[in-house]
């Protein structure tokens, strides 16, 4: 018995927008679709080394002695609990964060700091972009995973594989798997790859 394919919770884009850009006017091929934007989605992320959809969740990150703090997944959209320990200790000290901003990986305390140390400051909050607040970084990252589904499902169309090495005079062909992102898509997510 066949089994269909679920999209992951977190997925860049969606099936049906997929398939109208496709120009697919049945469900033929949507275990194949939905199977190829979970992957996509994935190497996405992989290569922008963090979580881009919004999600509740906790980091911890290396205090630096100052207010601000880079934040291994952003955009912070919530911030419910901050709190650090000093070194050898398993006790929290809540940090205040009354009045905190964001602005790209960096997260600002107005009346705290976080203490130096490494993974000694917890934050749990909602990280990530967010319909309705970040449309348009969505609207980036989505067409970013359209299009990665798109080289891949003409790919399993005409059942090909990208050439490594080619020998003149009808010698053998060798291709190779096809992993990663195309270059086209690696361009259009380099703004959201994480640099710290």
């Amino acid at each position: 018995m066949l089994k269909t394919v679920a999209l992951n919770e977190h997925v860049l884009c969606d099936l049906e927008s997929v398939r109208d850009d496709l120009k697919l006017q049945d469900i033929t091929y949507d275990d194949i679709l939905r199977d190829l934007i979970n992957v996509a989605s994935g190497e996405i992320e992989n290569f922008c080394d963090r979580k881009l959809l919004s999600r509740d969740g906790t980091q911890w990150l290396d205090g630096s002695s100052s207010a601000t703090i880079a934040l291994q997944q952003w955009p912070a959209t919530a911030l419910t609990q901050a709190r650090y320990r000093s070194f050898g200790s398993d006790q929290y000290v809540e940090l205040d964060i009354t009045g905190w901003s964001a602005t790209g990986g960096l997260l600002m305390l107005q009346r705290d700091f976080f203490p130096r140390g490494w993974q000694n400051v917890e934050l749990t909050g909602t990280f990530g972009y967010k319909a309705a607040t970040h449309d348009a970084d969505l609207a980036v990252l989505a067409k970013a995973c359209k299009r990665q589904v798109m080289v891949r499902f003409q790919d399993h169309l005409n059942q090909t594989g990208r050439v490594e090495s080619f020998g003149a005079g009808g010698q053998t062909v060798k291709l190779k798997e096809i992993e990663g992102l195309s270059a086209e898509v690696k361009a259009m997510v380099d703004p959201y790859v994480k640099r710290n």
